[in-house]
C-alpha cells in the first residue's frame, strides 16, 4: 500500500486498520521512514525491541518536511551493530545499537 508523498510500511494498523493487539507485527524490532500521525514531516523510526520505546527518542527522529510532496529513494542499512538511513543516496541518520530480543 503506498501513498504519494507519504512513505510507509503497512504492518497491520496503519491507515485506520485494526491490529493493535497483534503481537506478530506491532512489536519491534523494526525500522521505517514515516510521516507519523500528523503527516506534516518525515520521521525515521527505530524500535529495537518489543518493549518500545514508541513515539519518543529514536522512534521519532524528525527529518523535516522538505522530503514531502515529491518522490525520493529511501534506503535502510541494518547491520549487526549499526543502523544507517539514507534519502536520495545521502546518509541522514546513523545509530550505533544492538537489536534486542
Amino acid at each position: 500500500m503506498t501513498y504519494v508523498g507519504a512513505p510507509m510500511i503497512y504492518y497491520g494498523d496503519e491507515a485506520g486498520m485494526w491490529g493493535a493487539n497483534d503481537p506478530t507485527f506491532n512489536n519491534g524490532p523494526w525500522i521505517m521512514f514515516s510521516t507519523g500521525q500528523s503527516g506534516t514531516q518525515l520521521y525515521a523510526r527505530i524500535v529495537t525491541s518489543a518493549a518500545g520505546p514508541y513515539n519518543t527518542g529514536d522512534d521519532a527522529i524528525a527529518l523535516g518536511n522538505e522530503y514531502l510532496g515529491s518522490p525520493h529513494q529511501y534506503r535502510i542499512v541494518w547491520n549487526s551493530n549499526t543502523i544507517e538511513l539514507y534519502i536520495d543516496g545521502a546518509q541522514v541518520v546513523t545509530r550505533n545499537l544492538t537489536i534486542g530480543d
